[in-house]
């Protein structure tokens, strides 16, 4: 990617051997409301304002009746690629054959998870059976107009996280459909290791799905802005700052034992960094050997449930000063194990996969861009 956010040339030798491809993170968009009317009941149609589409120009988004919470903080040069418009006119990712043919066959993606870019806020939205009824449409939305007529993708399911009962059934009612690989939940201001989320954990679990969760829900809605020490007055805050949302999620789902509660289940970290791993490791591996009689059901060391049970997709890739320093992060942060290959498509810091991790052996290649995703998602890739 160059600073204007149109991609440059991937570089010849990175076609030269095939390399299979898994894209943990692809967001497909709306163009308006009125594409989820056929998912909805007649009753939440009316309460949402939802109508069909009766023009080109009309898209019925119900501006006064209902929206998608949204963060107080946008981009100043926008988020999307520039290049990545389709061609009637629609929002960057809103169209399924453009993203074929731009994204998917472009790079050799051999599968993408589906992350709805339109979902981010909606762990702010008060109303938990408005969210529960916007939720399953869209997730049938997706299924049923993206991944059933392509097979390469794949969804990772969202569900609501304030009443984790209606997310539960949400889980049962579409879990085993087989192109959901994942249940997303959106981000709330309850830490992930509360034992709000048990009903959640335990349907993922039983479904042998790992749990996601993404960026860009803080401050949205009736959540907090999620930063440690005050509200930040700038995008640039906040999205350097999503490291620090991730840290406090992974310490509260190990301190607070759900990983020795729900031994199978995986949690996936979208879009937030992973060069602070390694540190988060040590300190608290430290912590740990000083105050366990706090968490005396933590019978090994922190990082090693960290290793065992939580994910990082690639996107924004590290870039520090030398390919040296970056290969040391990645041993350090257990990268074969710990790290899934994202794209970010079709968001302005997208990551070419045939550009990027250049500097790493093949082997370890192999694990972040396939094999840790065929291993997480199993027989459903």
């Amino acid at each position: 990617m160059n600073e204007t956010g149109v991609e440059t040339a991937a570089p010849e030798a990175a076609d030269a051997v095939k390399l299979k491809i898994i894209d943990a993170d692809i967001h497909p968009r709306m163009n308006g409301m009125y594409q989820l009317h056929p998912y909805l009941s007649e009753s939440w149609r009316k309460r949402m304002g939802v109508a069909p589409l009766s023009s080109a120009k009309d898209p019925t988004t119900a501006r006064n009746v209902f929206s998608i919470p949204k963060r107080w903080y946008y981009h100043p040069h926008g988020a999307e690629r520039p290049d990545a418009l389709p061609p009637d006119g629609g929002r960057p990712g809103s169209n399924l054959d453009m993203l074929r043919s731009h994204h998917l066959d472009k790079y050799g993606v051999d599968a993408g998870i589906l992350i709805a870019g339109d979902l981010f806020g909606i762990g702010g939205l008060p109303d938990a059976d408005m969210a529960a009824a916007f939720i399953a449409a869209n997730n049938d939305w997706l299924l049923h107009e993206w991944c059933e007529p392509e097979p390469r993708l794949k969804l990772a399911m969202h569900v609501g996280p304030r009443d984790p009962g209606l997310a539960a059934k949400e889980i049962e009612r579409i879990g085993a459909h087989p192109a959901v690989v994942q249940v997303q939940i959106p981000q709330m201001d309850v830490l992930l290791g509360n034992r709000h989320y048990y009903p959640i954990y335990e349907a993922a679990e039983a479904m042998g799905l790992p749990i996601g969760m993404h960026g860009a829900g803080e401050g949205a809605g009736v959540n907090t802005p999620m930063n440690p020490t005050g509200i930040p007055a700038y995008y640039i805050e906040v999205h350097t700052g999503a490291v620090t949302i991730a840290q406090s999620q992974v310490i509260s789902l190990v301190c607070e034992g759900v990983f020795v509660r729900f031994p199978k289940l995986k949690v996936v970290f979208q879009e937030m960094g992973y060069a602070w791993l390694p540190s988060i490791m040590w300190r608290f591996d430290q912590e740990w050997r000083s105050l366990r009689a706090e968490v005396p059901w933590l019978e090994r060391p922190p990082s090693e449930y960290i290793v065992d049970h939580i994910r990082l997709t690639t996107q924004p890739i590290a870039e520090p000063p030398t390919n040296e320093d970056h290969r040391q992060i990645l041993r350090m942060a257990k990268a074969e194990k710990t790290l899934l290959f994202a794209s970010d498509y079709p968001h302005w810091d997208f990551d070419n996969p045939r550009q990027v991790f250049q500097e790493v052996s093949d082997d370890l290649r192999r694990r972040i861009y396939h094999e840790s995703a065929e291993e997480l998602y199993g027989h459903k890739l």
